[in-house]
């Protein structure tokens, strides 16, 4: 069963588990979740399955340290770790694309350098993998699947690689 449904939406959900036609596994999105796993009841949460777009908690941890250096040596202050990492990424990719160009500045020219850039790994604070290439929109196209611990001290569990789609 795939439910795309904010926590507001998933109350009742715990119904799934006493049912006797109950699925055997629930796809839900952390991103409309907002983080609030708790939304989603111990009495299904062995049969739910997460899609989980980002950097798991306690991953990516030389990322985040090369990226607050960076911030921390051009004095910037670091509010809120999710923007500045991907204002840390933005000024790294243009820094190298701007330097590739050299004096030839043309918007074809940027976006054909900018296209055929190599992956980036370990660039960005909240995304594990980064690829670009001609006439795509976004740079992260996976995601992990997870699972949550049981109780009020909920834990995210990795249960997959990073899964292309």
């Amino acid at each position: 069963m795939l439910l795309w449904l904010a926590p507001a939406e998933l109350a009742g959900i715990e119904a799934l588990a006493a049912s006797g036609g109950r699925p055997s596994t629930v796809f839900v999105s952390a991103t409309m979740l907002a983080g609030d796993f708790r939304a989603i009841p111990d009495a299904v949460r062995d049969l739910t399955l997460i899609t989980y777009p980002t950097r798991v908690p306690g991953e990516g941890e030389y990322a985040k340290s090369v990226a607050t250096a960076w911030m921390n040596y051009k004095k910037i202050p670091v509010g809120n770790m999710a923007i500045a990492s991907k204002s840390y990424l933005v000024t790294r990719l243009l820094s190298r694309i701007l330097i590739d160009m050299g004096g030839s500045l043309y918007r074809d020219f940027f976006l054909d350098i900018f296209d055929d850039g190599k992956d980036e790994t370990n660039t960005s604070v909240l995304y594990p993998k980064l690829s670009f290439g001609p006439g795509q929109r976004y740079a992260s196209k996976g995601c992990y699947v997870i699972t949550l611990t049981k109780g009020d001290n909920v834990k995210v569990v990795r249960q997959s690689d990073w899964v292309l789609y």
